[in-house]
């Protein structure tokens, strides 16, 4: 082999340790963290899109740029599912992949969940070795040494990452395994899986503290990365929400640097984060700058059915969902002067001892009738009644429940109701009847109705819709009432 060819072939294994050890990470991360974590693929608890570019080391050429585009969503049955797409040039190199994520939340107590997320798919890398043109060097036969051609091709490899995280109120962490496959630059294969699911390993912690009841916010993020055959590097972040229109905060990660991150919001469904990473110095630092651009938006409103466990987009997420306490009203009495009485005249004293008779055998009492379950089947017996026609109104002007509003504390069982505010449609006792009428009402084409327990009745409730607004949700009790089907449906709120 000539000197020439052993360049090239030095160059790009050079070029595949350098693709290692300088990690192409975004710095604001934190604004689509499934991008650390596949766990948190969904995590905003509705549909969401995030757009995210960083263009690495301005001004040389051949620098890394990587682009990334993600969809995400969260299903009422717990389930998280994402697509994402990515693109990553480096110098010769130029990869894309597109992963499909999957994931799940389990609830442990109040405010106590896991999350599990899981990436998989494929990735192509193409080396453009036209840019190796050694023009009349003797030795080559440019374009077409077969050496070369067969770095030209392009390799598809699989490709996909795996996480669990930790939530706890404003506290959330993880462990995630971010290449269950490495990438292989150096291979004339047009396929490769390249199993290394435990070279990369990446640590991480943040924790959101609201500030003046929860008009502001401080979050502070830590985040360790472990490669193997590379010492460890850290990354920590600090974070300031103003009145949840935006941020600003700075950012240090090793080997790279300071940057600073700024950021606003708009409506609660869109952000828009920029950060300029200055330009590190050190023996191994690379002395440019480096840029990066992060687009979150938002689809609808949160599912009061779907948990939602951490939203960058609208930090005033759970602060919204704070405790009502019931008001009670006082209904003030005029007191009344008791009417005079009279001393009761005196008992005569008895001559004789008359003889006890026996009192009469009690009478048995009737039956009570069980209301609770008389109502169970009153509710499930409406799937039928109202089969043909789910969307029948009335002209009824009194409702059984017109101003019907439970206040009830939230407890810890595994399919405990979030806070909120709830428009009931019936409760039951068992979960098997609970389910049956949710089921049931789905299928006439009320895709929002679902089901949960509260500890403190120890009933099952379902429920219609909700909204954070109560105001909002008495509004649309009174547009479901209208239907027959829930002519009584009230409100409850469920509170810490």
């Amino acid at each position: 082999m000539n000197s020439h060819k052993v360049l090239v072939f030095t160059g790009l294994w050079l070029l595949s340790l350098v693709a290692r050890a300088q990690e192409v990470g975004f710095t604001q991360f934190f604004v689509n963290p499934a991008l650390l974590n596949p766990s948190y693929v969904g995590v905003e608890g509705r549909p969401a899109a995030f757009l995210s570019y960083r263009k690495q080391w301005v001004g040389i050429e051949g620098s890394p740029q990587v682009m990334n585009f993600s969809v995400q969503t969260a299903l009422p049955n717990r389930v998280n599912l994402g697509l994402n797409l990515s693109n990553t040039q480096m110098g010769l190199v130029s990869s894309s992949a597109a992963l499909v994520s999957g994931g799940y939340t389990l609830p442990l107590a109040t405010d106590n969940f896991i999350r599990f997320g899981m990436s998989i798919g494929a990735a192509s890398t193409q080396v453009d070795v036209a840019k190796l043109n050694f023009g009349s060097a003797p030795g080559i036969n440019f374009p077409n040494d077969p050496m070369l051609a067969n770095l030209a091709g392009t390799t598809i490899q699989m490709a996909g990452n795996l996480g669990v995280s930790y939530h706890n109120k404003g506290f959330h962490g993880g462990i995630a395994l971010p290449t269950l496959f490495q990438p292989v630059y150096l291979s004339s294969s047009s396929f490769g899986a390249n199993f290394k699911p435990i070279d990369n390993i990446v640590i991480h912690a943040s924790n959101r503290f609201m500030l003046q009841k929860g008009k502001n916010a401080v979050e502070p993020y830590v985040v360790y990365r472990l490669s193997k055959g590379l010492p460890g590097q850290f990354e920590i972040a600090a974070l300031f929400h103003y009145q949840h229109l935006g941020w600003i905060g700075a950012s240090y990660r090793q080997e790279y640097g300071m940057s600073g991150l700024v950021g606003f919001k708009m409506n609660k469904i869109l952000a828009v984060g920029y950060s300029y990473s200055l330009p590190a110095s050190g023996e191994n630092s690379i002395g440019r700058a480096s840029h990066e651009i992060q687009l979150a938006f938002l689809f609808g409103k949160p599912r009061k059915e779907v948990v939602q466990l951490y939203s960058f987009v609208d930090t005033e997420i759970k602060q919204k969902k704070t405790a009502r306490e019931p008001q009670l009203v006082v209904k003030k009495t005029t007191p009344t002067k008791p009417a005079p009485t009279k001393p009761a005249p005196a008992k005569p004293q008895p001559t004789e001892t008359k003889p006890v008779t026996p009192a009469p055998a009690p009478v048995a009492a009737a039956p009570v009738v069980d209301a609770q379950h008389h109502e169970e089947q009153e509710k499930i017996s409406r799937l039928d009644v109202h089969a043909d026609n789910p969307l029948e109104t009335h002209n009824e002007t009194h409702h059984p429940h017109a101003e019907r509003h439970e206040f009830v504390k939230r407890g810890n069982h595994t399919s405990e109701m979030p806070l909120g505010d709830y428009i009931i449609a019936g409760v039951f006792r068992s979960e098997e009847n609970a389910r049956k009428y949710s089921e049931g009402l789905k299928k006439m084409g009320f895709p929002d109705i679902d089901y949960g327990y509260l500890s403190d009745h120890k009933l099952w409730y379902v429920h219609i819709s909700g909204s954070d607004d109560i105001e909002e949700a008495r509004k649309r009790r009174d547009e479901f009432r209208k239907l027959r089907i829930f002519r009584d449906a009230w409100l409850l709120t469920v509170h810490e």
